[in-house]
């Protein structure tokens, strides 16, 4: 999914939603599972491709999820 924002609104709304996941719960039978959401984010640089601005949008989600998960990590 791609946004037109700058990095701080996308990270205000990407903390929102991050914290919304993480206060619900999923309801399984006789579970209640708790989960979590990591997101990479990055910005448009003049001389992208798609590939290079999705490359570096997944390498941020990566660093997410090795240093602990639950938590978004910028990658300009």
């Amino acid at each position: 999914m791609f946004f037109a924002t700058d990095i701080k609104s996308a990270t205000q709304f990407l903390e929102g939603l991050r914290k919304t996941i993480e206060g619900s719960q999923i309801a399984y039978r006789e579970h209640r599972i708790s989960v979590t959401a990591s997101f990479g984010l990055t910005n448009w640089q003049s001389n992208d491709s798609f590939e290079s601005l999705v490359n570096r949008a997944d390498k941020a989600v990566y660093e997410a999820k090795d240093n602990g998960r639950n938590q978004i990590k910028i990658n300009a």
